[in-house]
């Protein structure tokens, strides 16, 4: 059976890690912090391309939800018809510019207004191009202002998108402790 006493004593004791600073700063300046994260936030700031044409198949599914649109409701103008769209639209791309605003006058984030300015004269000329139309009577008019709403759609959300990772950063900068 072992000895339950212990004869030898121990000499070398554990010696404590020296201490290091927590978070991002670890013995750097604020200036030198604020920095290396304001290059990460431009690095996110990159401008991703816009919305492709869409394809055969998503024009053969907006032709489609079209033609339920026009079949199963009184809509007798293309106003009626796209209106409701464009508003929701309007007020988003609104909303947006609210947010742009609020991003730092950089410029590395240039792109990102010039993107925005884009997006919003391509909602005006569809609005003024739906103003124009007067009869849901010419298909291929009325399949046009379809596929340009889901474009403008989907460049409102790579935009969105770019801004909200843009905010995200600003605060993560704000945020930083030193």
């Amino acid at each position: 059976m072992a000895d339950p006493v212990i004869t030898r004593s121990i000499t070398s004791g554990v010696t404590p890690k020296p201490t290091q600073t927590e978070g991002p700063a670890k013995g750097q300046s604020f200036e030198q912090v604020r920095q290396s994260m304001a290059e990460k936030m431009q690095s996110t700031a990159q401008m991703p391309p816009e919305a492709a044409a869409p394809t055969a198949e998503v024009k053969k599914s907006l032709a489609t939800e079209l033609h339920k649109k026009l079949q199963n409701s009184q809509m007798k103008t293309p106003q009626q018809v796209f209106g409701p769209e464009m508003q929701d639209l309007g007020g988003k791309i609104n909303g947006l510019r609210v947010k742009v605003e609020k991003t730092p006058n950089t410029p590395e984030l240039s792109p990102l207004r010039t993107r925005l300015e884009k997006l919003e004269s391509q909602f005006s000329q569809t609005g003024a191009r739906l103003e124009k139309l007067t009869s849901t009577n010419d298909p291929r008019a009325m399949l046009q202002l379809q596929v340009e709403v889901h474009q403008m759609t989907q460049n409102f959300e790579i935009v969105s998108k770019v801004v909200e990772q843009v905010n995200s950063g600003v605060k993560q900068i704000i945020q930083t402790q030193v």
